[in-house]
């Protein structure tokens, strides 16, 4: 069955129907395809996100307060898709109704204003622009090779009217962050580098955390994205910060680079864009896992796996589970699926099984027997078994049978002792 690609997806609250309309008829003018459905089409929503070219929000009070668009959103981001927001108000009387996860999520895309009917189409100039140069793009770069960084482009590509003026910091710099505060220095501490990143760009993280977002987004930076490094080398350093080679080298003294705070804010909001929709209460979970295989980037893969560390033992789960549709062939993913088994959680325990036996991960065997033969929760046991029947190679054949004839053995001695 073939799946229906679309030039434009629209998400909107049913409040918004007229601009939504509007801009469905000035998009299907210019023979584009457009979709947008009523908000019990979830399913058909999901997928529209997904194999959309270009996600158009229609940005209102209430559409800022529903779940589904933000689920979308989130979908829409982690995806890799052009967001391109649409407000019919004033930035501030919408901004105070958006939760942090899509605040944060749309704080780098400047916003196009509809607020007033008589000035629709000059407003939709602005909107067609932008959307067909993103539709004529000849970038030939496959989803699989994007990362969540893409949203930045568009804060800089498009004449847009400025919306959000959260965020006052350039997205490229003309130095570098470590070279600007430690010339001389090829390490320093988190807690140094965290000190010096607060003071360089706190007008701009004042405008945008709370003291309680704060203190979330430090052990973001510290478990997550250095990994509870306690001193942080420049190579990690340049390494999370995406610089090549050539930019840090001496062929890149003329060239920009992408600016700390621009990265981090990237990264914060990818990993609460994961979270927006893999979470128990998301509306679009279910269908955003079953349509995983076509948004494996590189991106997802990485923040799924930071999921498997989440304090939520129902996230750790469902992480394991989305990462047997993304996660073949990928070492890291193996050996973090291997380490999930012995999450104290028993489902998590039980889909990271499972999910190694779906992408038959040969090296997962030693511990998946041992699983099968000593864990003491019987469903447990039973997902090992499962996984042990799917990766049909013969270590596993003669290990189950060496299990089973000892088994027997035992319970043959048993009843001659009766």
């Amino acid at each position: 069955m073939s799946v229906q690609k679309f030039d434009v997806m629209i998400s909107y609250h049913p409040d918004d129907n007229g601009l939504k309309n509007y801009i469905t008829s000035q998009m299907s003018s210019l023979g584009l395809t457009v979709f947008h459905a009523s908000s019990t089409d979830v399913s058909k929503r999901v997928e529209a996100v997904i194999n959309c070219s270009v996600f158009v929000l229609v940005l209102s009070e209430s559409s800022a307060k529903e779940t589904l668009c933000n689920d979308e959103t989130s979908l829409a981001y982690i995806s890799n898709r052009p967001i391109f927001p649409v407000a019919t108000d004033e930035y501030p009387r919408i901004a105070k109704h958006l939760d942090f996860s899509l605040k944060l999520t749309l704080a780098k895309i400047n916003w196009i204003f509809f607020k007033d009917p008589s000035e629709y189409d000059e407003n939709f100039a602005s909107l067609k622009q932008a959307v067909l140069a993103e539709l004529n793009k000849t970038d030939t770069s496959s989803d699989q090779e994007r990362t969540l960084d893409r949203q930045t482009s568009l804060r800089n590509e498009y004449n847009f009217t400025v919306g959000n003026a959260a965020v006052q910091a350039n997205d490229e710099e003309e130095t570098n962050f470590w070279d600007r505060n430690f010339p001389d220095q090829n390490a320093v501490a988190f807690d140094v580098l965290w000190t010096v990143f607060v003071a360089e760009y706190k007008d701009d993280l004042d405008l945008q955390f709370d003291e309680k977002q704060m203190l979330w987004l430090e052990k973001l930076l510290f478990k997550e994205a250095f990994s509870r490094s306690k001193i942080i080398s420049r190579k990690v350093f340049l390494e999370f910060k995406g610089d090549t080679l050539e930019q840090d080298g001496e062929k890149g003294r003329n060239k920009k680079h992408k600016s700390f705070y621009s990265r981090v804010i990237d990264y914060a909001a990818g990993n609460l864009a994961m979270k927006e929709v893999f979470n128990m209460n998301s509306i679009i979970r279910m269908d955003a896992i079953r349509n995983l295989a076509s948004f494996k980037t590189a991106a997802v893969v990485s923040s799924l796996l930071d999921l498997l560390e989440d304090p939520d033992a129902n996230l750790r789960a469902v992480a394991a589970i989305s990462l047997s549709k993304v996660g073949k062939g990928h070492q890291e993913v193996y050996e973090a699926l291997i380490q999930t088994t012995e999450d104290p959680d028993r489902l998590a325990r039980e889909a990271a099984i499972l999910s190694l036996g779906k992408m038959k991960c040969e090296q997962a065997i030693p511990r998946i027997l041992q699983i099968w033969r000593n864990d003491p929760i019987a469903p447990v046991r039973a997902a090992a078994e499962i996984a042990l029947q799917q990766m049909e190679v013969p270590a596993t054949q003669s290990a189950r049978k060496m299990v089973d004839l000892i088994s027997k053995e035992i319970t043959s001695l048993k009843q001659q002792g009766k």
